[in-house]
């Protein structure tokens, strides 16, 4: 299998003060690249977005173009966009390098993330399996040592600078590049295989195997919160994006696995109880949406107006004090009224 070229790169011009956010999307990922980019603006951050295109549609293209970068990717080689997640190697940035995965929605500042870079720390956050570790590492991606044992960290929200880290973003391309062939747990590998996770652990392997122990700055354990507890998640502010979990800010609210929340499949998981998907439709329909989606490209919880409130109702979310029941009683009365 051969490694993805891209048709044509971009030149973009970068600077060592430059922070830029680099993440990967396709037609089917459209809501999510939307919700992180719009999750990212509604925080103040104003910074540079690049986005690998690996199959939007041009209408996609058109609402993302005002507020990101496109570098489009060939599909050829590689059928599975973990193993891009290095792609920003192509384009040989400058500065400090945020590289995010498009079914996160940022909910909190990550300018602690972006000072600690600035003093050569590489920020991660620890990934669920947290223990998982090969010895076959060193051989696999031809590490200069053998790994030691320590947090293995989530792949999907990485930061660190360039400065400090001139080779990192080339080596990690470079193991996944070994490992193209391997088969991920998307394509039915064991989880035991030790490339199954792909980018993460060449990602891991590396930090394991070349970069010393305390040039890694893991985030707290709560920080990024994943799918199976979307729904444990305090909204503390929704407008906002502020959330809670187990007493920890959090961060980044990560949808990994699938489908999507904004796949039409999840309807089970779709409530508002569950926290990503009130952040996503709050993002995707609020007046101060970057990138907007259409509605008939949305499923019903995450539709703007009438309908997608009653859909999340039904669902059964009846938030306290919202008058939410009544107002939605007094629009449907007023849209049924003659001459409506």
């Amino acid at each position: 299998m051969t490694s993805p070229t891209p048709p044509a790169i971009p030149q973009l011009a970068f600077s060592d003060d430059d922070v830029t956010f680099f993440t990967i999307g396709d037609e089917a990922f459209f809501p999510g690249v939307a919700g992180l980019v719009n999750s990212l603006r509604a925080l103040g951050y104003a910074h540079r977005i690049v986005v690998a295109d690996c199959g939007f549609s041009d209408a996609q293209r058109d609402r993302l173009k005002p507020h990101a970068v496109l570098v489009p990717l060939s599909r050829a080689g590689v059928k599975n966009p973990q193993q891009y997640k290095a792609f920003a190697y192509l384009l040989r940035p400058r500065g400090i390098l945020v590289t995010i995965d498009s079914d996160i929605i940022v909910t909190d500042s990550i300018d602690g993330m972006l000072s600690s870079a600035r003093q050569g720390k590489i920020g991660v956050f620890p990934d669920p399996e947290d223990h998982r570790w090969f010895a076959e590492w060193q051989h696999l991606f031809a590490l200069s040592g053998p790994p030691r044992r320590q947090t293995y960290v989530n792949s999907g929200f990485v930061v660190f600078s360039t400065v400090h880290w001139p080779a990192l973003l080339e080596r990690w391309w470079n193991a996944c590049e070994r490992i193209f062939p391997q088969p991920t747990i998307r394509e039915g590998a064991a989880r035991d295989s030790p490339t199954s996770q792909s980018d993460q652990d060449a990602l891991n392997a590396i930090l394991m195997g070349e970069v010393p122990r305390d040039a890694v700055a893991f985030q707290p354990q709560n920080a990024m919160v994943f799918r199976w507890d979307f729904e444990q998640v305090r909204v503390a502010d929704e407008r906002k994006l502020r959330c809670e979990f187990e007493g920890t800010r959090v961060v980044a609210l990560h949808a990994v696995a699938g489908p999507k929340p904004w796949q039409r499949a999840a309807g089970a998981e779709a409530t508002p109880r569950n926290a990503y998907v009130r952040l996503l439709r709050r993002l995707l329909v609020h007046d101060d949406a970057a990138v907007r989606v259409p509605s008939h490209d949305l499923p019903s919880w995450l539709r703007p107006g009438i309908g997608g409130r009653l859909s999340l109702a039904a669902r059964g979310w009846l938030p306290k004090n919202t008058g939410l029941v009544a107002r939605t009683r007094r629009l449907l009365r007023r849209e049924s009224a003659p001459g409506n």
